[in-house]
């Protein structure tokens, strides 16, 4: 059976960059850059995807009725996550995979939210150059965190 690590990022240049860096470590990867390209991917798929690593900072366009929570877009990754992903799977291993972490999580904080994020199935990565931040933290998060290894 397939495992699969489902990547969402709406930045064309990171999605590329990731996804490839990703799939020559043995990962197979499924990446998409709008919400609504996923809605009936991941019920069709979710016993196959063993991890999701979203970016939280997304245009909202494609959030349908829930796109009042979205806060501008800022939390649309959270969105998706709380309505389509952690309804239909509660523990999926999860990256949150931005450049804008504190700022979220002070975000989610401020409204009540941070909780849903706060779970031991989730990790931050910060999109960024230090040990644990960018690709390669990414990475290890994958593997020492959450124990997701390559395909290979």
């Amino acid at each position: 059976m397939r495992q699969i690590v489902l990547y969402l990022e709406d930045d064309a240049n990171m999605r590329r960059y990731t996804a490839e860096q990703l799939r020559e470590r043995g990962y197979d990867v499924e990446d998409f850059r709008r919400i609504d390209q996923v809605k009936e991917f991941f019920p069709a798929n979710k016993d196959k995807i063993v991890c999701v690593i979203a970016d939280l900072n997304m245009a909202d366009q494609w959030l349908g009725e829930w796109r009042h929570e979205s806060d501008g877009g800022m939390l649309s990754g959270w969105v998706w996550l709380q309505r389509f992903v952690y309804p239909k799977k509660p523990d999926m291993p999860t990256v949150i995979y931005s450049g804008y972490i504190p700022l979220l999580k002070d975000r989610l904080q401020t409204e009540g939210k941070l909780s849903l994020l706060e779970r031991g199935n989730i990790a931050y990565v910060e999109k960024g150059d230090g040990e644990w931040e960018g690709f390669g933290g990414l990475l290890r998060t994958l593997k020492e965190k959450l124990h997701i290894e390559p395909c290979m």
